[in-house]
């Protein structure tokens, strides 16, 4: 995504504007895709909604982990600030509540990811941005095969709300909530992967 960690433009446009739009109009053109399937986590899930609502002729389905734009962003600040004051203890804390408990060693596999994550967080700044909701009218315009996986012990997104503004506007959403489900929901791959070959 421009102006996030990894080989991007060194900007960050505003949410909400263009630039991201047109950025997957350049991105689809450029691999010859008229039509796509969109996978989308958390900010990644705002920017396929964002492009779903604006060119749903070019999203044959959506599939949403958490995403972000649909129920209200929750205020974290709140509960990392005492902890980021405790050091390498407040960190695997606040850790735990957008990924969940720590259970045991990393598998091998998921290591290079936990790396990557650690190496973000350690070498750029974060966005301190309200992420814009999606009115009801934009949700409305979703009228594709649409699954959203929502976690309920999720810290930075209201599930709820995100759970019943889908089911209120796009009707056809399959939303599956996790009630013991983060922020981050592993595992989550064999779902995705049935949902997009039921895609016609």
């Amino acid at each position: 995504m421009p102006g996030d960690a990894g080989f991007s433009a060194p900007v960050r446009p505003p949410l909400g504007a263009d630039a991201y739009v047109l950025w997957l109009d350049e991105l689809f053109a450029a691999l010859g895709v008229e039509r796509a399937a969109v996978v989308g986590v958390s900010l990644g899930g705002w920017l396929a909604l964002d492009y779903a609502t604006r060119r749903p002729e070019r999203v044959r389905g959506l599939a949403l982990l958490c995403p972000a734009g649909v129920g209200a962003q929750k205020n974290l600040l709140l509960k990392a600030a005492p902890l980021l004051l405790l050091g390498a203890y407040g960190r695997r804390k606040l850790g735990e509540l957008v990924y969940g408990p720590t259970r045991g060693e990393v598998p091998a596999v998921a290591r290079p990811l936990v790396e990557f994550i650690r190496l973000i967080s350690t070498s750029t700044r974060p966005r301190p941005i309200r992420i814009p909701i999606f009115p009801d009218e934009a949700l409305a315009r979703l009228t594709m095969p649409l699954l959203a996986v929502v976690g309920g012990r999720d810290v930075l997104i209201d599930s709820d709300g995100t759970r019943r503004r889908l089911a209120a506007n796009c009707p056809q959403a399959r939303i599956d909530d996790l009630p013991d489900g983060y922020h981050v929901l592993p595992g989550q791959g064999g779902v995705i992967h049935a949902f997009l070959k039921a895609i016609p």
